[in-house]
């Protein structure tokens, strides 16, 4: 007989040992199952933290968990907007999948949520910040504090989410003590007034009470800020670091507020000696643009700026610790953590299992990945009479090559290493056939493969691939 102590301490149960084999539930015991924090800022780019290359970063908190941790210096987006982006990180699918392409679309099959599968496993679960996929609240009822989320999803014990239209300051207007977007030198002017409570300063104290009520149990807490989105606007303190010293100070200023309060959760942990056994998984749901190309989007389009982002495991003393430059994707966030967990991976999810690449760094891992983008709003909205509304791209990435396909501009060939900016286009390129023809091949692949048959149609795969240089 193995006997096991529970969390109680003083109960112990056994397990029959038959022909070498311990018959244990699917998961863990609850002793060994780590707790889970995953962090969400919404807009933040790869190079915005100093663990990144950043020497203008000042993330020191976040620079430890990437040094104590998994660093993934090539993840990229399921899709480079909000909406679709979270629906990915919370089931493991593709937004075609999920059926969330654009903003404000409510998800409506949580079957493979982590949350959700981890909850009928026994955490206890929590959601606290930007949710962003429905139901869609009445737009009548929208209070400065961002419209609450009724009914929020079932499997959550505790929620305080809100749908994404929150102010960065409790109690405020939505654009007051702002700068106008992309502003290269501006931090806002507070004047004689008092901002109050930063909004990521307010999570971050209900996501601290959580994990203080919940520490002797296992639990599953997601956290999700608004900055460094737009509107932007930071404590005048944290704006006064980056004066006058970076371009987008309050950007960065932003980040830097997220990075203390990403301190202040590594605190608490500490101090309730749980920190060991904590997963604490850090991710974007995209990137920004500073400066526009074709498309006059902050996001919305393949290029690194929007479309790669930070990524860090973190379970201190159990990872191989250090950077990996394997190709990532937001699918692979949700059957990563599940694995971790000790608990089975839905069949239907589309990403794949990190967890091998954490523990040993080296495994047999995928030569490319895959994504999806509507560069403009389907509804038209941001688009010239809504003509452009119906374009829509996907995204070939390999170790060496970027390969873009749009379904009304001519396809783009990166090359990662000569060309980090994405300035060169080499499709047309004579001498690249040969590249070219094994891009195509991928790309079908992943077509295939995750069924999205608007990819393999003749107005992008077929339309590009019959026309090959």
């Amino acid at each position: 007989m193995v006997w096991i102590k529970d969390n109680s301490g003083t109960i112990y149960r056994a397990f029959l040992v038959m022909l070498g084999l311990v018959f244990l539930s699917p998961c863990f015991s609850a002793e060994k199952r780590p707790n889970v924090i995953v962090i969400i800022p919404d807009q933040q780019r790869y190079d915005s933290l100093g663990c990144n290359g950043n020497p203008d970063a000042i993330t020191p908190f976040i620079d430890q968990l990437a040094n104590e941790g998994v660093n993934f210096d090539s993840a990229f987006v399921s899709q480079p907007v909000c909406s679709p982006a979270r629906s990915s990180i919370l089931t493991g699918l593709f937004p075609h999948k999920t059926e969330v392409w654009e903003n404000d679309t409510t998800l409506t099959d949580h079957t493979t949520a982590f949350p959700r599968i981890l909850h009928e496993h026994g955490y206890k679960t929590g959601y606290i910040g930007k949710w962003h996929l429905g139901p869609k609240p009445n737009p009548e009822i929208r209070p400065i504090d961002g419209r609450p989320i009724v009914p929020p999803p079932d499997y959550f014990d505790v929620w305080q989410g809100h749908d994404g239209g929150a102010s960065q300051w409790i109690g405020q207007p939505m654009n007051k003590w702002t700068v106008p977007d992309n502003d290269e030198t501006g931090i806002p002017d507070f004047g004689d007034e008092d901002p109050g409570t930063y909004r990521v300063d307010f999570e971050m104290d209900r996501a601290i009470e959580f994990v203080s009520r919940n520490k002797d149990k296992p639990f599953c807490l997601t956290v999700s800020f608004r900055p460094p989105h737009t509107p932007w606007t930071a404590p005048l303190e944290n704006c006064l670091r980056f004066k006058g010293r970076v371009k987008y100070p309050t950007y960065f200023a932003m980040v830097n507020r997220v990075d203390e309060n990403v301190g202040r959760l590594l605190s608490t942990l500490d101090e309730l000696a749980i920190r060991e056994n904590t997963l604490i998984v850090f991710t974007s749901d995209h990137g920004h643009d500073f400066r526009y190309r074709w498309n006059p989007q902050p996001k919305r389009n393949c290029y690194n700026t929007a479309s790669k982002v930070p990524l860090i495991f973190n379970w201190k003393g159990q990872f191989q610790t250090g950077s990996r430059s394997q190709l990532m994707s937001h699918v692979d966030i949700a059957p990563t953590i599940l694995d971790l967990c000790g608990v089975e991976i839905p069949g239907s999810i589309q990403g794949r299992s990190a967890k091998e690449l954490l523990l040993n760094s080296r495994s047999d891992w995928r030569d490319s990945v895959y994504f999806q983008n509507s560069p403009f709003r389907r509804d038209g909205r941001h688009s010239e009479e809504g003509k452009n509304a119906a374009m829509f791209e996907r995204c070939l990435v390999t170790a060496e090559w970027k390969l873009i396909l749009n379904s009304e501009r001519p396809p783009e060939l990166f090359h990662r290493q000569d060309d980090p900016e994405e300035k060169d286009n080499r499709y047309e390129e004579a001498g690249l056939d040969s590249v070219r023809s094994d891009l195509f091949e991928k790309f079908e692949n992943w077509a295939w493969e995750i069924n999205d048959s608007l990819a393999l149609s003749k107005w992008l795969l077929y339309k590009w691939k019959n026309r090959l240089p």
